[in-house]
């Protein structure tokens, strides 16, 4: 009797469970709400595309004129800076050093252009005088013994020898007093005016070098180019600053800096879809995440040129192999929760699709 009741009755049981089971397992869970419902379109006829927010300067890769390691950084990200203000700068130790090198040349220079344009000194006068005055006694001495020489009549009383001797120390005495009068005239006109002309242009030379050497200590100081937001510092002090050059490629750039009043957004429209695309069209924006923050958008200009898709958006269904046509539109942020490089959902109003 047990085995002929038990085992229907635990096999009906168990057939009754198993198909309660299949019951609650074929009941599908509540869906949840969704607390920010995917964006939609405001227009009837739309192109949908991603934007990214960008500086309405475009970002600016601040780079260094000099190259050295980094002696000071006076910003941090997210300051407003105003045209001018300092960003870094990087050691100006040698630089500071040409520059005083190149001043003390310059005071040189200029001392030796004063010292030609106020000759003569008086105080260099009154000694050349005094060699011509001597000359001028010599002279007469030496030609008033060749007078004597010249008058005597008996021409045996004095050897011929003596006579020349006489004759060439009165020449003698005669140029030399040329000599000192030509050396007080020559001091008296002051300096050729071509002497005066090369102190001056050693004067202008010993100027452009200082120049040139202020120039370097300023551009040691990278300033900021407008006013704008610092985005980005990639480099401390103490770092060895490089500018950009076409054969080495940089990572990350020293700096990033732009413009946001107002901000940009650039914004990726599909190829296919570029003939829908009007001037001016009116746009939207909506958060990604939160559907209700959206804000209109103010048409600035079309690139004409069809480029790559660079910017990814990181969805699966993403297409990468295609070509994008970039629209740049711009909007004050005022106090909207968004920043800098990140990616919105855009709608353009568009031209129906059944015709161009």
């Amino acid at each position: 009797m047990l085995k002929k009741y038990l085992i229907p009755i635990l096999a009906s049981a168990g057939a009754l469970m198993a198909l309660i089971m299949v019951i609650i397992g074929l009941q599908k869970p509540p869906v949840p709400p969704i607390d920010h419902p995917p964006a939609t379109s405001p227009f009837l006829h739309y192109v949908a595309g991603s934007g990214i927010i960008e500086a309405s300067s475009l970002n600016i890769n601040v780079s260094t004129a000099i190259e050295g390691p980094v002696e000071a950084v006076f910003v941090q990200p997210g300051d407003i800076v105003e045209k001018g203000t300092p960003l870094f700068r990087v050691d100006t130790r040698n630089l500071v050093a040409n520059e005083k090198q190149a001043s003390a040349a310059q005071t040189v220079a200029v001392a030796n252009f004063n010292r030609l344009v106020n000759q003569p000194r008086q105080e260099e006068i009154p000694p050349l005088e005094a060699q011509v005055k001597q000359a001028k006694l010599r002279l007469s001495d030496e030609f008033t013994q060749y007078s004597l020489f010249q008058n005597v009549c008996d021409k045996r009383a004095i050897s011929f020898n003596d006579f020349n001797q006489q004759k060439y120390a009165a020449g003698i005495a005669k140029a030399e007093l040329r000599q000192a009068q030509a050396e007080l005239d020559l001091l008296q006109a002051g300096a050729w005016i071509e002497d005066i002309k090369i102190a001056n242009n050693q004067v202008e030379e010993a100027v452009a070098v200082l120049n040139v050497a202020s120039t370097q200590v300023e551009r040691a100081t990278t300033r900021a180019p407008f006013n704008g937001m610092v985005m980005q510092v990639n480099i401390n002090v103490g770092d060895f600053a490089r500018g950009s050059r076409e054969d080495t490629i940089f990572q990350d750039s020293i700096m990033v800096f732009g413009a946001i009043d107002p901000m940009h957004v650039r914004i990726d429209v599909d190829e296919d879809d570029a003939w829908r695309v009007f001037q001016g069209a009116p746009a939207v924006a909506y958060v990604r995440g939160n559907s209700e923050i959206c804000f209109p958008l103010e048409f600035v200009r079309i690139e004409p040129y069809v480029i790559p898709k660079r910017t990814l958006t990181g969805e699966n269904l993403e297409r990468v192999d295609t070509r994008v046509l970039q629209l740049i539109y711009r909007f004050q942020k005022k106090d909207l929760p968004i920043y800098l490089g990140q990616l919105l959902d855009i709608f353009i109003e568009a031209k129906p699709s059944q015709g161009v």
